[in-house]
């Protein structure tokens, strides 16, 4: 199944998809493309790690966020569960990307 046929039925995209992209737009060859997005990728998740957000002018902010842990009752056998804070990332995408996709 080629990417024209995955847009069409509105699958999400993955990661090869995202490096076929690249190489397309780039002129890198499918490998190169995929070490560039790696080193990326890396590079965000060590941002992420070290500054807990970042952001991407006109693109979006990504934030580590700590949601927090919380006691409560099972509804069936009342059972007390307590559930442990929990590391996540939310993205907020910019204005000008939400115009971009709109079009």
């Amino acid at each position: 199944m080629d990417t024209t046929e995955l847009a069409a039925r509105k699958l999400p995209a993955n990661k090869g998809m995202l490096q076929e992209a690249i190489s397309r737009r780039s002129g890198m060859t499918s490998r190169e493309s995929g070490q560039m997005l790696d080193v990326i990728l890396f590079a965000m998740e060590e941002l992420l790690r070290t500054h807990g957000g970042l952001t991407i002018k006109g693109f979006a902010t990504i934030r580590r966020r700590v949601r927090k842990g919380r006691d409560y009752k099972h509804p069936v056998s009342g059972a007390e569960i307590s559930v442990p804070d929990k590391d996540t990332v939310t993205l907020t995408p910019s204005g000008a990307l939400l115009e971009r996709l709109a079009e």
